[in-house]
């Protein structure tokens, strides 16, 4: 949603003003004395339809008090923030143009490394952590931890990875090539990378084009993906394959994911993985199972043997400036 103000229509934000707009296609609300378009955020409200008794008044002891629950948890109060057009008594002019979020855009906020590797990039002067722990079922394949740090400059994020059942180490770029803002219908992105498969002493590199369609008022994210690794080599020839993944997201605080890798060279070797992902405003925690201990892409871009393992990750997000995409 966009709502913007310009010089020559100033809006004074008083009680008078926010009572027009309490409806659920257009709901204002007064907590402590700041005034929140909502509007957006009404399909995806975890509470459901409880948020409509607030519009267009001031809604602060219900959101304190939450029926006399306890009120609001702490991502809910930082999920408010972003939905602010100013404080009581403010000329909504002076604020200038004021983009309104998505909902699914607040919950991806700061977490843009993303379980599956996929081009998206965090908000600029962003740096994201991400720390993932894999079990392996087979007792020929080892377990391993995997981690990635990556700092973003807008549209370009560089990351730092390691994976330990893969035996890759190595620094990824992630550039955002085409983003098409206006509902993000497709964005389509890079993800490159090079280091040492230090299981072999041998230096890998992988590449992938990232094409990602976003249906169903964002709740559905369906990604296609090519992928290759010419130079890998641990235990496998250099290797192509193409994927797609998909995830649905009912509200933005979870969702479901699951991905298929299929490697050129041997069609019949199938890689895929599938989990549950949660969301906090600057957290993502995710549980998933798949066919092979790593997830790594130059792994994932041949054939690999089947084994089931199961994992877990979770990233971490820190701002350091302001700025955006």
């Amino acid at each position: 949603m966009l709502w913007l103000v310009g010089a020559a229509a100033a809006t004074e934000l008083t009680m008078a003003e926010v009572a027009r707009h309490d409806v659920a296609e257009d709901c204002w609300m007064v907590v402590d004395d700041t005034v929140y378009d909502v509007t957006v955020w009404i399909p995806a409200h975890p509470g459901g339809d409880h948020i409509l008794r607030g519009c267009g008044k001031d809604a602060t002891w219900f959101f304190e008090h939450r029926d006399e629950a306890g009120g609001h948890s702490q991502a809910a109060v930082a999920t408010l923030k972003s939905f602010r057009i100013g404080a009581l008594g403010e000329d909504a002019a002076e604020l200038g143009p004021l983009t309104v979020p998505h909902p699914h855009d607040v919950r991806l906020a700061r977490t843009r490394l993303g379980l599956t590797p996929t081009a998206d990039v965090g908000p600029k002067k962003s740096i994201a952590l991400r720390v993932g722990h894999n079990i392996s079922t087979s007792s020929v394949l080892d377990s391993g931890i995997s981690f990635s740090l990556g700092y973003s400059f807008g549209r370009l994020e560089l990351v730092v990875s390691d994976e330990q059942a893969a035996g890759i180490g190595g620094l990824e770029v992630k550039v955002l090539a085409l983003d098409q803002n206006r509902g993000r219908p497709l964005s389509i992105g890079v993800v490159g990378g090079s280091g040492m498969a230090y299981s072999a002493d041998h230096a890998s590199l992988w590449a992938q084009l990232v094409l990602q369609r976003e249906l169903l008022d964002r709740r559905l994210a369906l990604r296609v993906n090519a992928t290759g690794a010419p130079a890998m080599d641990i235990g496998q020839a250099d290797h192509l394959s193409t994927g797609a993944s998909v995830e649905f997201r009912p509200m933005p605080v979870h969702g479901l994911f699951g991905e298929v890798q299929v490697p050129l060279a041997d069609p019949s070797a199938v890689a895929w993985t599938g989990g549950l992902s949660f969301y906090t405003q600057r957290h993502t925690f995710a549980l998933f199972a798949s066919s092979t201990p790593s997830l790594h892409p130059a792994v994932l871009a041949g054939p690999t043997t089947p084994q089931i393992a199961i994992g877990a990750s979770m990233e971490r997000a820190f701002q350091l400036g302001g700025g955006g995409r």
